[in-house]
């Protein structure tokens, strides 16, 4: 579910509902609540930056830097993260970065009394399709250290693909770790848009493909199997490393490019073996 329930007036991006959440923007009557979180460093180092030292920092954040951002640097305002019928901020999602017209960098925080809910993929998928349709991006671009195995997992959720990585960076604390840099495309976000996915889950002779083709002939569809393009990349790369994550999702998008260009009708099926995991 994704809902806009504002007009955008060219700065401050509008309020939107999705299946939980309400994202909407940060007001100074929120300060509390995002001081909340942005202070612990469990929350803030990750995202690159050190932990706010005071409520009264975070207020003239509020007050003066943010307001003054989309002017000065270019991006958009992003959102302030609540729950359906509760104004409480737990959490942000913004564009804060603008590495050209049409290209934005994304970013979120979230209170540890939420994480492991499914709300940051929730909210970055909103916040990804303001930016695809609303704002007319080209490209959406998230970075993180190799170390935050919680926003790759978020980034290949929503599609992104693993773009670079560089090497013996430092972190907001001055350690040595890899600097991750992953992207996606507003052609690559359309086609995941308009697939057809059927997740089927089973063991070896649980006549999945059975039912995958039986689904194929009722929806008119084309069938391509994930094993494919699993078995393809296991060949060269040998076991379920995030390099053969990657490498399966770009042979899945390269299908899917090419059925979308034929205009033809493409069912996904995905299967997890529980015999091979």
């Amino acid at each position: 579910m994704f809902k806009v329930l504002e007009e955008y007036d060219g700065i401050a991006l509008p309020k939107v509902e999705t299946e939980r959440l309400v994202l909407r923007q940060r007001t100074l009557d929120d300060v509390e609540d995002i001081f909340a979180y942005a202070k612990l460093a469990e929350v803030s180092y990750p995202a690159g930056f050190p932990p706010v030292k005071s409520l009264e920092d975070e207020i003239t954040y509020l007050q003066d830097i943010y307001p003054a951002n989309p002017e000065k640097e270019g991006p958009p305002s992003g959102y302030g993260i609540t729950l359906k019928g509760n104004e409480k901020v737990i959490g942000s999602v913004d564009f804060n970065n603008r590495h050209a017209d049409d290209v934005l960098e994304i970013g979120y925080l979230l209170h540890p009394d939420y994480w492991g809910r499914g709300i940051v993929p929730e909210a970055a998928a909103a916040l990804v399709e303001i930016g695809f349709t609303l704002l007319g991006l080209h490209k959406i671009e998230l970075g993180c250290y190799d170390y935050n195995k919680k926003i790759q997992a978020v980034a290949r959720k929503l599609g992104f693909t693993l773009e670079a990585t560089l090497r013996d960076r430092k972190d907001a604390q001055g350690r040595r770790c890899n600097d991750l840099r992953f992207g996606l495309l507003r052609s690559e976000w359309e086609i995941n848009q308009k697939q057809v996915s059927i997740f089927l889950i089973g063991a070896p002779a649980s006549g999945k493909m059975t039912i995958g083709h039986a689904l194929e002939a009722k929806l008119k569809a084309e069938l391509f199997h994930n094993h494919d393009a699993i078995d393809y990349a296991l060949r060269f790369l040998g076991d379920f490393s995030p390099e053969m994550m990657d490498a399966q999702r770009d042979i899945t998008i390269a299908m899917m490019r090419g059925f979308a260009k034929q205009q033809r009708k493409m069912l996904g099926t995905a299967v997890i073996d529980f015999s091979q995991v």
